[in-house]
C-alpha cells in the first residue's frame, strides 16, 4: 500500500535503532522506513513529548526510556516461554451475542484489575493525543495500563486534561488485560456527571472484545462504547456526509459480566 502514496512522513518505532534488530517488528519496521526514505520522506520514532500541526497532535507515550525498556522485557518473556496464546486471551461468548443481552441498567461496578496486565511489545504502542477545537482525541492502541498511566502523566504536564476526552479509542480491541478501573477512574472520572464522549473498539465481527467489564465501566461515565464489527465508519462533528463512510454504528447497552469470567 505505502507503494502506492506519497508518504511524506512515517511514524514508525524501529527496534533496530535501540539494539534489537532480531526483534520480530524489526523487519517490517526497517523496510517500511526505507521504501519511505526511498520516495524522499522523512522517517521518524513517535515519542512523547512529539507534537505537531501547531500542538493538536501530540505523542503522549511511550518515552524513549520505557519503549527501551519494553524491548528488553520482551527478549526476556521469549526466553522463558511465557507467551500467552490468543485462544487463552479471547476465550468467552461472541462480543455480538453479548451486545443484544440488553439490560435495564448496568451492573454494580465493581473493581477490576487487568487480569495480569498486557505483554511489552503492547505497551511499547505509541499512544496519540488530538486536540482539535479544544475537544481531546484519545488513541492508545495495543497499550496496557503501565503505558497508558505514563502517557496520562505526560499530559497532565502539558495541560491536555483539564477537560474530559471527547472520543477515546479503546486500547487493544477492549481488552480486560490493557485497562484496570482507576485508570479509567482516571481518564473519565465517576459514572456521575454530565460529560458525554465517545469511546470505540475496533473489532472483527467475531471478536470476543471488548470486555464487558471495560465496556460497562466506560459506558457509566457517559462514553457508550462503538464497536467497528468488521465495519468503516467516522467520527465527526460539525461535517457534511462523506461519500463511502459510515456514521451507523452498532453502540454496545449494558453487558453482562457474569458470563464471560470478567
Amino acid at each position: 500500500m505505502v507503494r502506492g502514496l506519497d508518504v511524506q512522513c512515517l511514524l514508525i518505532h524501529r527496534p533496530a535503532k535501540h539494539g534489537y534488530s532480531s526483534n520480530s517488528g524489526s523487519k517490517p519496521a526497517e523496510e517500511l522506513a526505507k521504501l519511505v526514505e526511498g520516495k524522499g520522506g522523512s522517517v521518524v520514532e513517535p515519542f512523547a513529548g512529539m507534537s505537531g500541526f501547531d500542538g493538536s497532535f501530540m505523542i503522549a507515550g511511550p518515552t524513549e526510556d520505557f519503549y527501551e525498556q519494553m524491548l528488553a522485557e520482551q527478549v526476556t518473556i521469549l526466553k522463558e516461554s511465557r507467551q500467552i496464546s490468543l485462544a487463552q486471551r479471547f476465550a468467552g461468548t461472541s462480543v455480538i451475542k453479548a451486545a443484544r443481552q440488553f439490560l435495564a441498567k448496568f451492573p454494580t461496578e465493581r473493581d477490576f484489575d487487568d487480569a495480569g496486565g498486557d505483554n511489552p511489545r503492547n505497551n511499547s504502542s505509541a499512544i496519540l493525543s488530538l486536540m482539535i477545537d479544544e475537544r481531546h482525541l484519545l488513541f492508545f492502541g495495543d497499550a496496557g495500563v503501565p503505558a497508558i498511566k505514563g502517557a496520562l502523566d505526560h499530559l497532565d504536564g502539558e495541560r491536555r486534561t483539564a477537560t474530559w476526552p471527547r472520543l477515546i479509542v479503546l486500547p487493544h480491541h477492549g481488552s480486560r488485560h490493557n485497562l484496570d478501573l482507576e485508570t479509567i477512574k482516571r481518564m473519565l472520572g465517576d459514572p456521575a456527571g454530565v460529560k458525554f464522549g465517545s469511546a470505540i473498539a475496533s473489532v472483527s465481527a467475531e471478536s470476543d472484545n471488548p470486555s464487558p467489564r471495560v465496556a460497562n465501566a466506560v459506558g457509566r461515565r457517559g462514553y457508550p462504547v462503538a464497536v467497528t464489527a468488521g465495519e468503516t465508519f467516522r467520527h465527526s462533528w460539525d461535517a457534511p456526509p462523506r461519500p463511502g463512510w459510515n456514521c451507523e454504528v452498532t453502540v454496545l447497552g449494558p453487558l453482562s459480566e457474569t458470563d464471560h469470567g470478567d
